[in-house]
């Protein structure tokens, strides 16, 4: 949005809203009057001056806060593929300990077919490659 030089960061911003549509599973900033306005430059500035989507009150923390992470607005603070693998790979084992501690629900039995599986998707998305044309620009690295 800003128009400046496009980086790996961009796409960490982008990571970031989806990680909020995947928990919520609503159109990003919806919540906001500005982004029903018939001008979405108005949308951009406000997303520039820091406007960001809420996650619900139930969302586990550490993935809320990995998700901040990925959309601050200074693009050279946001994570690395690298360390939002580690961070998510923390929390799923978080999320797991919780569950066997009954204190949540969902995934138990799922075993260690479940997590390996897991985890080599999570690798898989830390190597893949974000190629993007050269001189294109940053939109989302406001």
């Amino acid at each position: 949005m800003k128009k400046e030089e496009y980086t790996e960061k961009a796409d960490v911003y982008s990571y970031g809203i989806i990680m909020w549509e995947l928990v919520v599973r609503e159109k990003p900033f919806d919540e906001y009057e500005v982004a029903r306005s018939a001008f979405t430059s108005q949308l951009e500035d406000a997303i520039i001056a820091g406007l960001r989507p809420t996650f619900p009150d139930d969302t586990v923390p550490e993935y809320e806060h990995l998700a901040s992470d990925c959309w601050k607005g200074d693009p050279k603070l946001r994570p690395t593929f690298e360390e939002i693998c580690k961070r998510l790979t923390e929390a799923a084992q978080l999320v797991r300990r919780y569950q066997a501690d009954g204190e949540g629900g969902g995934n138990e039995g799922a075993g260690e077919e479940g997590e390996e599986e897991e985890e080599e998707a999570l690798a898989s998305t830390a190597d893949s490659d974000s190629a993007s044309p050269q001189g294109a620009t940053d939109e989302a690295s406001e």
